[in-house]
């Protein structure tokens, strides 16, 4: 969304700047201060999304006995631990994009906090792995 916004401001300043020159008939010096722009913005917001990639790439989320696991981090590398037994609800939030391409945040309530776990591709359905990851580890210390 971000990058949309940005690319179109870039093409409105090119078009207003192309028609400034148009009109005093000298195209040539202010041609390549636009040139030197565009391509400014361009390199920005390809930085922009390759951080963005990046990040998501270096995300990761799994489940080992009855531990909810989030690792997240390209260059600082940070790793949380979440308990499910301690868990009492999950609730899952969509933007607009977000309902159009699937993706949301869940958010995960217990006693002593409250997470936020973004950008999840199918948010409704992480929330049910979730429920059933706490049901077998309770089940599991209930056998112990």
């Amino acid at each position: 969304m971000t990058l949309m916004i940005l690319s179109d401001i870039a093409f409105f300043v090119l078009d207003i700047l192309f028609d400034l020159t148009s009109l005093q008939g000298n195209i040539a010096p202010l041609l390549t201060v636009t040139e030197e722009l565009f391509f400014f913005i361009m390199l920005f917001q390809f930085l922009i999304l390759m951080y963005l990639f990046l990040e998501w790439m270096f995300h990761y989320y799994w489940f080992d006995e009855g531990i909810l696991h989030r690792k997240k981090g390209i260059l600082w590398v940070h790793h949380d631990e979440f308990i499910l037994k301690e868990i009492e609800a999950t609730n899952v939030s969509k933007t607009l994009l977000g309902r159009i391409f699937d993706y949301g945040s869940v958010s995960i309530i217990s006693p002593n906090q409250k997470i936020f776990l973004r950008r999840i591709p199918r948010p409704e359905n992480f929330a049910k792995i979730i429920t059933f990851e706490k049901r077998k580890a309770e089940q599991s210390s209930t056998i112990r």
